[in-house]
């Protein structure tokens, strides 16, 4: 009899222990997504004004986000063209250049873009994808995207030169854009 309780005590706080550390991980998780921030979970939700680079692997250095930044709102001002970068974890059960197609499509929805060029990368994944918006058909396609990742961004990456791989795939794709 003594064993019997013995072993209902342990069995009772075993799961009491597993009820209370799964509520602990739903309610920071609640926290995480419900932050006030513009965050991995709700940057495309979420109301807020275009950042053009959000950074959440941390890629960049504080200058070179700033760089790119400003890069970026020149083409958009100079020659209407909005380049958007996202840095995050690889999506469940997409590809990487579906995650980009639809980070792309929301974004050009969203803030009524007319031509849009997204990138997307995952660090841990080691992936990058390019979409772009339809109004950058006639000048731009999956191959020449393709050969950008390949000959730019792969072997800037490999380095560890996020920043350097970004500014010049966005640099060779306006040059794409511009000579058709």
């Amino acid at each position: 009899m003594r064993r019997l309780f013995l072993y209902l005590v342990i069995f009772l706080t075993l799961i009491s222990c597993k009820k209370n550390e799964n509520s602990k991980h739903e309610n920071s998780k609640v926290e995480i997504i419900f932050s006030e921030d513009i965050n991995k979970y709700n940057y495309l939700d979420k109301p807020h004004d275009l950042m053009f680079v959000y950074d959440f692997d941390t890629l960049f250095l504080k200058n070179q986000l700033d760089n790119l930044k400003d890069n970026i709102l020149k083409l958009k001002e100079d020659q209407n063209l909005t380049f958007i970068v996202v840095t995050d974890a690889k999506p469940k059960k997409k590809t990487i250049v579906e995650s980009a197609k639809i980070t792309n499509g929301i974004f050009n929805s969203k803030y009524n873009l007319d031509k849009v060029v997204t990138f997307k990368i995952s660090k841990a994944s080691r992936e990058v994808g390019i979409a772009y918006s339809r109004n950058l058909e006639s000048k731009l396609n999956d191959s020449i995207c393709n050969m950008v990742i390949k000959d730019i961004l792969v072997p800037s990456f490999k380095n560890k030169e996020y920043y350097n791989g970004v500014n010049l795939s966005i640099n060779s794709l306006v040059n794409y854009i511009n000579s058709n």
